[in-house]
Formats: structure tokens, sequence, C-alpha cells
């Protein structure tokens, strides 16, 4: 497989690459990046996003992603130039531990594969505390239901878990537009346990039905989604 060019400080996350092969069936590759992407690297329509943003974080944010997700999407040998992305992209999906106006360093993950798949969707969180009365923004009635049967001392972990996997579903849908978390459901919510985690989830019609990988990863979590059916 190709090796990134020089220029994308970025990295493969070796591990979380084998393990989206191992589980969800996937060739598919993960890069992380701490770093911004050099300006230089930028192609005239990124640049010209660039400049769009107007907040030092924000630029350090977008530009630590495109580190990331251009190393993974070279790494598969597909286009490099992310302007012309359009979100959700069906082989792609980038993630950042921080919010984009947050203070304080960070750090981007990408995932990319060359399988002609319907949907690919990714999502990392670092460790904090989630309030239990947020609950009802992004599960369904059946999953606070199902939520209950957990410690009070362990819900606060598992909702940042839910949360992880709802946004890499929703992320992995094609036809998000319009879509809310708590439009989908994820099923077998109470076997949830332990640092690998596999599932499925579905939008609430029924239709599309997703599959997830799950991972305690460094101080929080990671998600992969995939669409249930091939492109």
């Amino acid at each position: 497989m190709p090796q990134p060019p020089e220029g994308f400080p970025a990295t493969e996350e070796t591990e979380l690459s084998q393990s989206i092969r191992q589980h969800l069936g996937l060739a598919c590759v993960a890069y992380r990046s701490d770093s911004p992407l050099p300006l230089t690297a930028l192609s005239p329509g990124e640049k010209a996003l660039y400049e769009t943003l107007t907040h030092p974080n924000r630029q350090t944010a977008w530009r630590t992603g495109r580190s990331a997700l251009k190393a993974a999407l070279q790494s598969v040998a597909l286009p490099t130039d992310t302007a012309l992305i359009t979100w959700p992209y069906r082989q792609a999906s980038l993630s950042h531990t921080t919010q984009a106006l947050s203070e304080g360093p960070c750090t981007a993950l990408a995932v990319a594969t060359a399988s002609p798949i319907a949907g690919l969707g990714l999502d990392m969180e670092p460790q904090r505390v989630v309030q239990p009365q947020t609950a009802r923004f992004f599960l369904t009635d059946v999953e606070q239901q199902a939520l209950e049967t957990f410690s009070s001392e362990a819900r606060p972990d598992v909702l940042l878990r839910l949360w992880t996997v709802k946004e890499a579903v929703f992320k992995a849908d094609p036809c998000n537009a319009g879509r809310v978390l708590r439009h989908y459901q994820i099923a077998d919510l109470p076997t949830m346990d332990g640092p690998c985690w596999v599932g499925c989830a579905t939008h609430n019609s029924g239709d599309p039905v997703f599959r997830f990988l799950s991972l305690q990863w460094e101080s929080g979590y990671v998600a992969v989604a995939i669409h249930g059916e091939t492109a």
C-alpha cells in the first residue's frame, strides 16, 4: 500500500486499521495527526476554504484534520484534494478531539477505504463526564430505558461511548440531511461491555442498517461505522 508523501504530518494507527478489518470486514486505514498541515501542502481549493476561517484555533483544527485526512486518502489511492469532498463522503471520515473554537492541542483522526461502500463514519472523544440529563437529546426512548440497566456510576462513561457510536453512524449515513442522532437505534445496547464492542444500528424507519465498532482509545473512545450495504 502506498505511503503518505512527505509534507503530511500524520502516522497510521495500525491497530485501529487492523481492528476495522477484523471486526467489520473492511480494508480501511486510520491516520492520526497532532500537527497542522503546512500551508504549502494545501491545494488552491483548500487554501480558499482555509481563508474563510477567522479564529486561530479553528484554523489549527482544520489544518490538523487535513493532515490526517490527506494521508489516509493518499494511502488508499484516493484523490487527496479535500476541497472536492462533500460530506458525508462514502469512503472517508474525519474527527477531532477538540471543538473548533476550543483552546489547547488538537488531535485529528481520519479513516479511508478504497472499497466501494455506501458510507463510512468515524468519531472519537477524549474522556470526559457526560451528564445523564443529556441522554434525551441523542438517545431514543428504548435506549434511555436500556441505559437504566447500568449502574449510576457507569452511566456517564456509557453515555460517552454511545455518543461516539451515534456520531459515527450519523456520519456513515449518506442520507443524513435532516436527521438527528435520535433517529438512529442501537441494537442490543445492554451487551456493550469491554474494550471492544461490535454491534449494529438502524435508522428509525428500519432502513438503512449500519454496523459499528467501538473501542477504548487512549483516554476515551473511538467508533467506526459502515453502511450495511455496498454502493
